[in-house]
């Protein structure tokens, strides 16, 4: 099963990555981009059987993105919307224009897992490989060569979202608990044990 993530941060790529990895997939079928247009591409052109996705990227948008995969193409793809945008009314736009699921970041490894294997189910794939493993703590490793260098405005990004939800009193709603100065720990549940 090939999952694609699409999402613009190097940090959420790396983030996402890293909870699909502790669900037991496998490096070998995590794609990863920062633009909607070249998911449209890879998703065109490629055997991709799962999308996790952003919503705010530069130029195509990841509501753009449900829009030519599911509308255009037509294809009968599993999408779950990664985002910080939690008005019910971009949720029920989301959902109307493909997404089949949504998610607010930070993410909850635990949901994470739920909501992949529930719309796995709900599509007919073959989930063997991921229902069997078990779930495996991510370990405190560099991310991969090309993921080490996260810009500053990246970061940033990151720190006033988690700055933003906790000033709404909404950061409790989503059942974890992050420290702004420490990448891994927007992990959730698959981040280390001594969290």
């Amino acid at each position: 099963m090939n999952f694609l993530i699409v999402d613009d941060s190097r940090t959420m790529r790396y983030l996402v990555q890293k909870n699909l990895k502790a669900m037991g997939v496998k490096d070998s079928s995590i794609v990863m981009t920062e633009s909607g247009e070249q998911a449209v591409d890879i998703i065109r052109n490629g055997s991709i059987d799962f999308v996790l996705l952003d919503w705010h990227m530069g130029g195509m948008t990841g509501i753009d993105v449900l829009k030519a995969v599911k509308g255009e193409m037509g294809k009968r793809i599993p999408m779950i919307m990664l985002t910080t945008e939690q008005k019910r009314q971009n949720i029920r736009t989301a959902i109307e224009c493909g997404a089949d699921d949504y998610m607010v970041k930070p993410i909850d490894s635990t949901v994470f897992r739920k909501k992949i294997l529930a719309l796995t189910r709900r599509y007919g794939q073959n989930v063997v490989d991921i229902r069997q493993a078990a779930p495996k703590p991510v370990a405190h490793e560099p991310p991969e060569e090309e993921e080490k260098a996260v810009s500053q405005d990246e970061w940033s990004e990151v720190q006033a979202t988690i700055a933003r939800l906790e000033e709404n009193g909404e950061l409790g709603d989503i059942g974890t608990d992050v420290n702004p100065d420490n990448p891994d720990s927007m992990l959730g549940e698959a981040g280390p044990a001594s969290q």
